[in-house]
């Protein structure tokens, strides 16, 4: 790969810290919380977090969207198809 590409790999990092932690008083609900920069392939963890949650049967899930620096358009529309 070329200097482009090193300098995407530094813009658009591959994944995004996510924590997880179960809704208090919310039987079967779960927060998620990404930090970051929801871009490009970063944005594959929360769509594989989000995924596995509702696959694993959750009743209630919960974004916390505070600790995301920017969000592309491609995720915004993943997570509104998902709402």
């Amino acid at each position: 790969a070329g200097p482009g590409a090193r300098a995407a790999a530094a813009v658009y990092p591959r994944r995004v810290e996510i924590s997880r932690r179960a809704l208090e008083g919310v039987e079967g609900g779960a927060l998620l919380a990404p930090a970051g920069v929801l871009r490009g392939t970063a944005s594959v963890g929360l769509r594989e977090a989000f995924e596995r949650e509702m696959r694993e049967g959750a009743k209630a899930l919960l974004l916390d969207l505070g600790a995301v620096e920017s969000i592309d358009s491609a995720t915004m529309g993943f997570l509104l198809d998902a709402h």
